[in-house]
């Protein structure tokens, strides 16, 4: 909509009611589609005052921005430009900004500057690549208003193929909205334009069919890229490829228990301090595939202990080791005690409320940074990563502990798709999945609607499993150094 009204003031370009109609109608259909699909993603900190300005002066420089280089390419009082060094001399600036992010954020720590360039990256820049071409292709031979009306096409497009390919659920109302837009899109762009008084109209020289299938086109390659498939679509063919060395007990289907989400939410019910989202209660399913034999879990990072906790609970015997500096403030969780207090008080009190304060509920909680605090001459069945989130803070954590991987055991790794509290964290894990002996069994569907959820279909969390299958003998102790009991 701004972009067909700068394009009416800039190039004096003329609407018909029924496309003015038309525009409306798809602005507000694609709005629904996109908030009912970002529902799910949880409560966002920051000034929404100020996001919505910075959104809507976004979306004028934008449509300005579009609209000066459709005038540019098709001025009627200057000679026609080549495309390419129209994109040429766009790129020539990206490039400079985009390295010096590069060299600012790298700063060495991901070796060969191509590392982790594998084939969905590459098919991901040649759909950026291609798409930025058939940007300026689009806006020669239609205008900046029709190619902003494709991308909302490519938009509702997108989240119909996340829908059927990752059984992602979809409201009625997103349903409804959505082929409402592609109607009032069909509409829009079955009527002819009219001629401005400023620029070429393309179409009186041009076929039309050839204008149709560059619509078409930047459509499709749009859609593409901003298909959400890096994170899940990866994961899933990293298990498919490896799916002849995978342990023949752990099925591609498995998926998280409704039991799990409720042992998790009972847990953050008791406690009174802040915590995180659910994306931790497949813990408590992965320990159940272990079976009834005694296992050993360690985390790094423990917060307010909620995460050890589930674990303790587990009906199955677990004995829980817990490494975390406790520096944080108490005001960091809302908490009335400092954070060493807050832990050690919520594990009591839980284990507590079960009745259950057996052998099996041991725990050890070591006050330190890791991987300074790691116990020495131990190993354990299932290692739950959640401490620094840097790049150089997740790969010391995975290069301390995994000599520590009990062979059948899983490593867990939080946050994985927390792209606005924790970036660094899925760049981290993508890098040691390419140079791990470790088989990524990736991220879990979001079955249950977890809340809050950094990604409607996949929970947060990636799962690495070694592979062979551990025995324990019946000489061999729960832990090779006493736990303390926590009741």
């Amino acid at each position: 909509m701004v972009t067909a009204v700068t394009s009416v003031f800039m190039l004096r370009k003329r609407y018909s009611a029924s496309q003015w109609v038309d525009l409306a109608i798809i602005n507000f259909c694609i709005a629904v589609v996109v908030f009912e699909d970002s529902k799910g993603e949880g409560e966002k900190s920051g000034n929404s005052a100020v996001g919505l300005t910075a959104v809507a002066l976004s979306n004028v420089l934008s449509s300005f921005a579009g609209v000066f280089f459709e005038k540019v390419v098709k001025s009627l009082h200057l000679k026609m430009p080549s495309l390419w060094v129209r994109n040429f001399q766009l790129a020539l600036w990206s490039l400079f900004f985009a390295l010096v992010k590069v060299l600012l954020l790298d700063n060495g720590r991901y070796g060969n500057f191509f590392d982790g360039f594998d084939l969905l990256v590459w098919c991901q820049i040649g759909l950026f690549t291609g798409g930025g071409f058939l940007v300026s292709a689009v806006i020669k031979y239609a205008d900046c208003v029709m190619k902003t009306v494709a991308i909302g096409f490519s938009v509702v497009l997108s989240t119909i193929a996340s829908t059927i390919l990752y059984e992602n659920r979809i409201s009625f109302l997103a349903a409804t909205s959505g082929a409402t837009a592609l109607i009032a899109i069909f509409l829009f762009a079955n009527e002819e334009p009219r001629p401005s008084e400023f620029v070429i109209s393309i179409t009186k020289r041009d076929s039309d069919k050839f204008r149709r299938l560059i619509i078409y086109a930047f459509i499709i390659t749009t859609g593409l890229a901003k298909f959400e498939f890096t994170p899940e679509l990866s994961a899933n063919l990293k298990r498919s490829s490896n799916s002849e060395q995978n342990l023949d007990y752990f099925p591609s289907d498995w998926n998280t228990t409704v039991l799990a989400l409720d042992t998790l939410r009972s847990i953050q019910r008791e406690v009174s301090e802040r915590h995180f989202h659910e994306a931790t209660h497949v813990l408590f399913d992965l320990r159940s595939y272990l079976g009834r034999r005694p296992v050993k879990y360690l985390e790094i990072g423990s917060y307010t202990g909620v995460s050890a906790s589930l674990m303790l609970l587990h009906p199955f015997p677990t004995a829980v080791t817990m490494v975390d500096p406790c520096i944080l403030d108490k005001t960091h969780f809302n908490g009335s005690q400092n954070q060493e207090s807050t832990i050690r008080s919520n594990l009591r009190k839980l284990l507590n409320n079960t009745g259950k304060c057996a052998s099996i509920r041991q725990w050890d909680l070591r006050v330190g940074f890791s991987p300074q605090a790691l116990p020495s001459g131990e190993s354990f069945d299932i290692i739950f990563i959640d401490g620094d989130h840097s790049t150089s803070g997740v790969w010391a954590d995975y290069n301390g502990t995994i000599d520590l991987l009990r062979p059948g055991g899983f490593m867990v790794f939080d946050d994985y798709l927390d792209f606005s509290s924790s970036p660094e964290v899925k760049g981290a894990v993508d890098m040691i999945v390419k140079d791990t002996d470790l088989i990524p069994l990736g991220t879990f569907r979001n079955i249950h609607g977890i809340h809050p959820s950094c990604n409607q279909s996949f929970i947060n969390e990636f799962v690495l499993q070694k592979s062979g299958r551990f025995t324990q003998s019946a000489s061999e102790p729960l832990s090779s150094e006493p736990l303390k009991v926590g009741c």
